[in-house]
């Protein structure tokens, strides 16, 4: 149940209501808006959800409550049994989503509507609802009803294209990270839809259809930008191995430097006191540090801080790094995690009481652990274990808006004014997603210390300020200003 205490009525969706269907992007994007606050309500079959049946289990032991992903995923919320093939089971999810904020669901196209559950459905007796959908390539098209993997997402939506080195396979990202992708977009779509219903769109709700597929091809804007095919015809090269490079040191473990232009003299001098041959004089920073249309990789800098790798151990190749000023990170193993000086320092890892269990287990904190009133990760809820209740939703102080009027064509950010002092791409493409749900964002900028990516992917026409391929990709439609100190 929602905490009681003042603390939980200040987390940033406080009152909020929730109801998730069990689907592992859905648990997800469940589980972020958990922690934000929200009462989430996961109604599972009976038998339990999708995620209860995957293993890994704890200590190899199969089992509802045992398994990991579950664990992970499902922190925070309650479990309600459902069973939506009975008439009464499909009664009182319609009583459930008229009392909902938010419905998140990952069904086949068509699954609900055959229940009578679809948003079209669902939305007369509660028109401020805001269902989420996510499938693997959306509720229409010819690839509607596909089956798929997390493999097949990553391969159709892009990802494998730019993954590993040219003359091997790709790879494949491990962690579900295409089904994770899909539960950020959902996360970030509903909370968005909520400012929408409490503003511009006057309490009416919205059904959010997010693609996994779709979610994977943005996230290799940079990678595969568009440009190098419509300017050039150039697919980009599967070569990212190489462009983001991961060096192997002398003791057997790796870095992941990133050699930075205004480093290029110290990056010579360093090489020069190795032998290592170098052909770029200290003033040809520039040259040293261009790599071939479409890369990353910044020529022969990036070649030198490889060369110099075999020298040293790893600890002590990182911290030469960065006495030099050369960007670089190990990588490390999990048990290496669980040690890091860094991780340890800021409370990474925190204990989760799990009573079934009989112990703690151990999680990384909440992706939100930074956010005024966000919750603390919290344990999942056992098979059924809210099944006694006798109100689902408990929270008195919850109403869902009512709506008012004809439904509004605002997008849901709409009036909403951003100041975007970022740059490169992580800032530019969050502002620039505002930007595409409606706000007004405006990119402000310094004359003589502007947007790196300005210069990135040049048009055919030559290298200009404003149409660098990658700049435009990250921060079309909004507004520039300038201010200079």
């Amino acid at each position: 149940m929602p905490q009681s205490n003042e603390t939980a009525w200040n987390a940033p969706l406080a009152g909020i209501r929730v109801l998730e269907l069990p689907g592992q992007a859905g648990a997800l994007a469940g589980r972020f808006l958990a922690d934000l606050g929200a009462d989430v309500l996961l109604v599972e079959p009976p038998g339990g959800g999708v995620l209860r049946a995957a293993g890994p289990f704890v200590a190899g032991q199969p089992g509802v409550d045992r398994g990991y992903r579950h664990l992970a995923y499902n922190g925070g919320k309650r479990s309600l049994t459902l069973d939506l093939a009975t008439a009464a089971g499909q009664a009182r999810f319609r009583q459930l989503a008229s009392e909902s904020d938010i419905l998140i669901e990952s069904t086949a196209p068509g699954e609900l509507a055959a229940l009578g559950l679809d948003y079209d459905d669902l939305k007369a007796a509660n028109p401020g609802l805001i269902q989420v959908s996510i499938t693997p390539h959306g509720r229409t098209g010819p690839w509607a009803n596909r089956a798929y993997a997390d493999i097949t997402l990553a391969a159709s939506g892009g990802l494998l294209h730019v993954s590993g080195e040219p003359e091997r396979p790709p790879v494949q990202p491990v962690g579900d990270l295409s089904v994770q992708l899909g539960a950020l977009a959902a996360c970030s779509g509903a909370l968005a839809a909520l400012h929408g219903r409490d503003g511009p769109r006057s309490g009416w709700g919205a059904h959010l259809d997010i693609s996994m597929q779709e979610a994977v091809t943005v996230s290799t804007l940079q990678t595969s930008n568009a440009n190098f095919w419509r300017w050039y015809g150039l697919a980009p090269a599967r070569n990212t191995a190489r462009e983001f490079p991961v060096e192997r040191c002398a003791d057997g473990g790796y870095i992941s430097p990133r050699s930075r232009p205004d480093r290029w003299p110290y990056i010579r001098q360093w090489a020069l006191e190795r032998d290592i041959p170098v052909r770029h004089a200290p003033e040809e920073w520039m040259e040293a540090n261009r790599g071939n249309l479409g890369s990353f990789r910044t020529g022969e800098a990036a070649d030198l801080v490889r060369d110099l790798a075999p020298g040293y151990g790893r600890d002590e190749f990182l911290r030469l790094c960065w006495s030099t000023g050369v960007v670089a990170l190990p990588v490390y193993t999990f048990e290496e995690m669980r040690e890091s000086e860094q991780l340890q320092a800021i409370g990474e890892f925190v204990k989760v009481p799990e009573a079934i269990l009989g112990r703690d287990l151990e999680s990384p904190r909440s992706p939100f652990f930074g956010i005024r009133g966000a919750r603390p990760v919290r344990r999942a809820p056992n098979f059924g274990e809210h099944d006694g209740e006798a109100t689902p939703f408990p929270d008195p102080r919850a109403a869902t808006p009512k709506a008012q009027g004809a439904q509004p064509d605002s997008l849901p950010l709409t009036g909403l004014r951003v100041l975007d002092i970022s740059w490169v791409l992580a800032g530019p493409l969050g502002a620039r997603t505002l930007s595409n749900l409606g706000a007004e964002v405006i990119k402000l900028e310094s004359s003589v210390r502007m947007d790196n990516l300005r210069r990135s992917v040049p048009s055919p026409n030559g290298l200009g300020l404003s149409t660098g391929g990658w700049f435009n990709g990250a921060n079309a439609g909004k507004l520039s200003a300038t201010i200079d100190t």
